[in-house]
């Protein structure tokens, strides 16, 4: 979930030519829009691998989005998303135990997301 639809439409774009193979990748506008979704997947009975949401969103933050996420799939990878040095968002991140990375962000839908290579295989 992204605020720049831009952004959020090539990072789904991306992610499925390289995982959609293999994995489903839904995308959503909102963070209620995205907690609706994963509601809807744990009632089928599915499983989330990976959640990535942009830190500066209209109606809910990203961290807030990811806290309230980790209760629906606990197991899931989670990715704070900033365009900003925003190092009070990763603060809240880290000390509320849920990122494994954090950083600017590094998809712009002129450039695919190279450096996102290393993340997957951590």
């Amino acid at each position: 979930m992204d605020a720049d639809p831009a952004v959020s439409r090539a990072v789904a774009r991306d992610l499925r030519r390289k995982y959609g193979e293999h994995y489903g990748i839904v995308r959503a506008e909102s963070g209620p829009q995205a907690l609706e979704a994963l509601h809807e997947i744990k009632l089928r009975g599915g499983e989330v691998a990976a959640l990535l949401a942009d830190h500066r969103m209209p109606q809910m933050s990203g961290v807030k989005f990811l806290e309230q996420a980790m209760d629906v799939f606990p197991q899931a990878r989670r990715v704070l998303l900033t365009a900003y040095a925003d190092t009070e968002a990763a603060i809240r991140a880290e000390v509320s135990r849920w990122t494994q990375r954090n950083g600017q962000r590094w998809w712009t839908p002129r450039r695919p997301a190279a450096t996102s290579k290393a993340w997957w295989r951590s």
